[in-house]
């Protein structure tokens, strides 16, 4: 599977796609997502902070280690 990657700020409401050769005539998957200013996720981590206590963060972190071993 072949993935292209652009990242545009398009100025009207049309936004054109050029194609290689080889993804003519394939069935493509065409995914338009709104990316996030880096700022605004800052604020949302910041906002996070603080909302496990210290014990609580390494008691999940224990268990999820635990896990991982049962894994293996």
């Amino acid at each position: 599977m072949e993935a292209i990657r652009h990242i545009v700020t398009p100025e009207t409401n049309h936004l054109q796609i050029t194609l290689p050769d080889n993804l003519v005539h394939e069935r493509l998957e065409v995914i338009i997502l709104s990316m996030e200013e880096p700022e605004k996720k800052a604020s949302v981590y910041k906002s996070l902070m603080g909302s496990v206590s210290q014990e609580e963060a390494k008691k999940m972190l224990q268990y999820v280690e635990s896990s991982r071993n049962e894994w293996e």
